[in-house]
């Protein structure tokens, strides 16, 4: 039996301001699949909160500390008062050796295209803000060697080619930088869409810039390994 909705399009459709039949039997299908579209997300709406209830009377699921007996649950009072202690414990003994380095990464600024928006025609023409690259060391106060190097760079993406760059580069400095490797330095960038491109290590970025350029890639390894040796 159609519901009064129902009933109300079917009456307006029939009237004799639609002329064509063919066109109001297919408007009035249309209407008719979408009332049962909404019949059923109500029916799933209610099944849905129906199961948010049952699932939060059971305890231990999507039962908040409270809503049932602590026999069933955690003691959030010892919880509490653990991180409580640990907070405090941290705010007095927890430091680390920190350092931070700046170098540029320009690179080339005019006659190549530059890269994220794969256009052709957005070329370079000079420089209107140079590029960088900024370092951040965090390091174990009673284990120096024990750190992590995290690169930020003025371009779209930390790419694979830049990072095994920066770590060979890394590797061929000899001992005070052998603490560096593929465990413990990281690659980011700004996500900018006027750097220069073809430093990408993978084909798709590649083709809108024509290709690699060793003129773009080199400047952002060199710049990206100074940062850290600053």
């Amino acid at each position: 039996r159609p519901s009064w909705s129902y009933r109300i399009f079917k009456t307006s459709i029939a009237s004799p301001l639609l002329a064509d039949r063919g066109k109001t039997e297919n408007t009035e299908h249309k209407i008719a699949i979408s009332l049962r579209a909404m019949e059923l997300q109500s029916f799933l709406s209610w099944l849905l909160g129906l199961s948010v209830v049952f699932l939060s009377s059971v305890p231990g699921v999507l039962a908040l500390p409270g809503s049932f007996s602590e026999a069933h649950g955690p003691d959030w009072s010892k919880i509490h008062s653990r991180f409580a202690s640990r907070s405090q414990k941290n705010s007095t003994q927890d430091k680390y050796l920190i350092g931070t380095g700046k170098a540029d990464i320009t690179g080339p600024a005019a006659d190549i295209i530059l890269t994220g928006y794969a256009n052709l025609e957005q070329v370079g023409g000079g420089i209107r803000q140079r590029l960088f690259s900024r370092a951040f060391i965090i390091g174990d106060v009673k284990n120096p060697e024990d750190r992590i190097v995290y690169v930020v760079l003025d371009n779209l993406v930390g790419d694979t080619a830049i990072r095994f760059g920066v770590l060979d580069a890394l590797k061929g400095m000899g001992s005070p930088y052998s603490v560096y490797g593929q465990n413990n330095v990281a690659l980011a960038a700004a996500h900018s869409h006027s750097a220069p491109g073809g430093w990408n290590n993978y084909l798709v970025p590649q083709i809108p810039c024509l290709g690699f350029t060793k003129e773009s890639y080199q400047p952002i390894v060199d710049g990206a390994v100074l940062s850290i040796k600053r």
